[in-house]
């Protein structure tokens, strides 16, 4: 295997393309999450840092980089719709209705006799 100069057109010959595949993940996963959720026009972003940690010889000299490879996602966070609750004090908690996500306090059928 021959020396490469680190570029960005260098990036695929990495560790067997690990890097680039890592990389085209991250895009692949924005555009699922704006193919999932077009509505939401918020930007997806995909960020590649590359970090270089210089190492020097005895003489204080640069001799060696170690350089890593930080691939970031950054999409609209989900939201579910709100749901009403109502405090329960006994309990210290919320309680809900799952026939009346919308009215806690609305009664069933099979509640009518209590």
């Amino acid at each position: 295997m021959a020396n490469h100069k680190l570029t960005v057109g260098t990036i695929p010959l990495i560790d067997g393309g690990k890097i680039e595949a890592q990389i085209n993940k991250a895009i692949a996963q924005a555009y699922d999450d704006m193919d999932q959720r077009p509505g939401d026009k918020s930007k997806r972003v995909v960020s590649v840092d590359i970090e270089l940690t210089p190492s020097t010889d005895q003489d204080g000299t640069l001799d060696a980089v170690a350089v890593g490879f930080k691939m970031d996602l950054k999409i609209p966070a989900r939201r579910s719709r709100e749901y009403s609750m109502m405090p329960h004090r006994g309990q210290k908690g919320l309680v809900f209705n799952d026939a009346a996500p919308e009215n806690p306090r609305q009664r069933t059928l099979d509640q009518t006799g209590e």
